[in-house]
């Protein structure tokens, strides 16, 4: 039996984080569209540099607002990525959404 697969999930993702990971994806490809730029790399550079500020600043305020924020640009899908999971992709996650987005 030393080659039965593992009855858990060690060595894989569950369903629920797979979610969240392509619901991160969609959101970052949506805020491609406010930052254009010549290049895919500048594009993504643009965004990171956005959500760093806004991560900074008004995220603190309106994570424990009781009501979410009535913005009418990026920043609303900033705060959907930051709700999602509280940290800030990296920049290859970043590009590669960026990349999808221009395909």
């Amino acid at each position: 039996m030393k080659h039965d697969p593992p009855v858990d999930y060690r060595g894989k993702r569950y369903d629920h984080t797979l979610l969240l990971i392509r619901a991160r994806d969609i959101l970052l490809m949506e805020a491609a569209r406010y930052f254009p730029s010549g290049s895919a790399r500048e594009t993504a550079k643009k965004i990171l540099d956005a959500l760093k500020v806004y991560r900074n600043g008004r995220w603190n305020r309106d994570r424990v607002a009781p009501s979410p924020p009535e913005y009418a640009d990026y920043r609303l899908l900033f705060f959907a990525i930051l709700t999602l999971h509280d940290h800030l992709p990296c920049d290859r996650v970043v590009r590669a959404a960026v990349a999808r987005a221009r395909q």
